[in-house]
């Protein structure tokens, strides 16, 4: 016989690789108070276990003249997220 709280564990909806990567950008920005440099994805993955996602961020400093055209040296931070809960374990930097 199944216990219902088992049942409610596998139901209970995880956070989309969408969601997670506005939730990295928003710790990036509220962390660092950076509201110019240019934010994009690189890299999402969901764990094995399917229990934290990893989010990798590419970092333009919009000041660089490059910046628009592709060419600027970019910084990456990669951030591990909760994926049922969303909160954000941990933001790091990723060597280039």
């Amino acid at each position: 016989m199944s216990d219902s709280s088992d049942t409610k564990k596998t139901e209970q909806k995880k956070i989309t690789a969408q969601e997670a990567a506005e939730l990295a950008v928003k710790h990036y920005r509220g962390v660092t108070n950076d509201n110019t440099s240019i934010l994009r994805v690189s890299e999402t993955e969901l764990s094995e276990d399917e229990s934290v996602w990893k989010i990798t961020l590419s970092i333009a400093n919009p000041s660089d003249p490059f910046a628009l055209y592709g060419g600027a040296r970019l910084d990456y931070k990669t951030f591990e997220i909760n994926a049922m809960t969303g909160i954000v374990i941990s933001m790091k930097i990723r060597p280039n």
